[in-house]
């Protein structure tokens, strides 16, 4: 790629492979650290804050036999670009009306630590992704165990009967589920046997915590996520001329039919509540100018995006400044009275990004993620139906949460869609079926360290 040999696929292969012949045990450790660390991501705040301690430990303890590999990831395209979308982040702080909180905005981008420190274990990217999905049904475990716990005077539970998100913030919860939806979609919809049978459970138990944390934002991402991995499973089948699509589409639709049944059943009434505060909360922000109500708050948020972004298109107002900026601007047209509504964010990713660094950050940012989309599908035509596939709809599915959430700023969000990332970054070493020696040959001889 480019020219640049390290970036060859054969080369990233061999590289990586002799990291495992001359340290097996410290590889051991390795795999282990990284799989907790994916095992964890969808746990509580302070799990997510601590889970990668024993990963970056290890890396740095391996770091005679793995600093061989940094070449080919030092000169990875989307390392480049997330590097340059960062490096625009931070110069907008300098013309940012609150640095403090821009350089605070920086520090999400710290989670990118694990694209590095995964990259030696990615041949055994089946396994990662195994830890991420055993992750969300804990979650998803919680969410059971909270729906019970709240019935019971004696267990301490949030008193949110509509809001059930197990140990998260009800938004965060279902942004992280809409990732999660995305993992097991594609095997639902076009796998096969097992994986198949798995797929629709995982999707099932996955809707259900949706519909649970009463979050409506989530659930129109749900919805079209559903719709887009129906659509990409319609044209494959298509194209291949296959015969038994119909059935399957039918068999997927008629699951999903008995999970929206079943929800009803359990939480039909919270969901009815739910929508309907969200209708009377729009009506009363767009015909009233009531923003006192958490859609009216986000609506008010969104048109104050807006406005940041007419009147500063190129370079935006600078990281961590949307509150700030705001607030000045509403004093300025004496509207004082709705100033309490202001986040210090603009509650959806894509105009909070474009009102902080422009559009010139959105597109860094979306050319970043977009490099990320189109690696998870590199080499999938034949396994769009399974799990290999699930990490790059997963990245679709938390992006759709993000119309409504800063999914890029939110810890538990962030950490995911790195972790993502880094599953889905291309090239990436080729996933070992057997051994590394018989999968990728002898290792490279070896050469005078970088």
């Amino acid at each position: 790629m480019f020219g640049i040999p390290y970036t060859r696929q054969d080369w990233i292969d061999r590289e990586v492979a002799q990291t495992v012949t001359w340290d097996l045990r410290g590889y051991r450790f390795h795999i282990f650290f990284g799989l907790m660390w994916c095992g964890l991501v969808a746990g509580p705040i302070s799990w997510v804050e601590f889970a990668g301690v024993g990963l970056v430990i290890t890396c740095v303890a391996r770091a005679w036999y793995i600093h061989r590999t940094w070449r080919s990831f030092g000169c990875h395209p989307q390392l480049w670009a997330l590097a340059i979308w960062a490096g625009w982040q931070w110069w907008s702080v300098s013309w940012s009306p609150d640095p403090k909180h821009g350089l605070w905005e920086l520090g999400s981008n710290r989670w990118t630590w694990s694209l590095w420190f995964l990259w030696t274990l990615l041949p055994r990217r089946s396994w990662l992704i195994t830890a991420v999905i055993i992750s969300f049904f804990c979650a998803n475990l919680g969410q059971l165990v909270q729906a019970v716990g709240i019935h019971i005077p004696a267990i301490e539970f949030p008193k949110a009967p509509d809001r059930n998100a197990a140990w998260w913030q009800p938004v965060v919860g279902g942004s992280m589920l809409c990732s999660a939806l995305g993992l097991h979609l594609p095997a639902a919809a076009m796998g096969t046997g097992q994986q198949r049978w798995f797929g629709i459970a995982g999707s099932a138990v996955t809707l259900m915590g949706i519909f649970a944390t009463g979050t409506r934002g989530a659930w129109i991402g749900a919805a079209l996520l559903v719709a887009i991995v129906l659509a990409v499973a319609v044209v494959r089948w298509t194209l291949q001329g296959e015969g038994r699509s119909g059935k399957r589409i039918g068999l997927l639709v008629g699951a999903l039919v008995v999970t929206m049944g079943v929800a009803w059943l359990l939480a039909g009434d919270g969901i009815m509540r739910r929508y309907r505060l969200g209708r009377a909360e729009v009506a009363r922000a767009i015909d009233k100018h009531d923003y006192a109500s958490d859609t009216g708050a986000r609506i008010l948020m969104w048109q104050w995006a807006i406005e940041a972004i007419k009147t500063h298109p190129v370079r935006g107002i600078g990281a961590g400044g949307f509150n700030a900026w705001v607030v000045a601007e509403m004093r300025k047209q004496g509207q004082e009275k709705d100033i309490g509504h202001i986040h210090r964010h603009a509650h959806s990713t894509y105009l909070h990004i474009a009102a902080t660094t422009g559009l010139v950050g959105l597109c860094l940012w979306c050319t970043a993620i977009g490099m990320g989309i189109w690696g998870g599908f590199r080499g999938m035509k034949d396994r769009l139906g399974t799990y290999a596939a699930g990490p790059a709809f997963a990245v679709v599915g938390l992006l759709l949460a993000g119309m409504f959430d800063v999914i890029q700023l939110n810890v538990q969000t962030s950490a995911l869609l790195a972790l993502l990332m880094s599953l889905t970054i291309w090239p990436r070493p080729r996933e070992w079926s057997q051994s590394p020696e018989i999968d990728c040959g002898p290792p490279l001889p070896a050469t005078r360290s970088m």
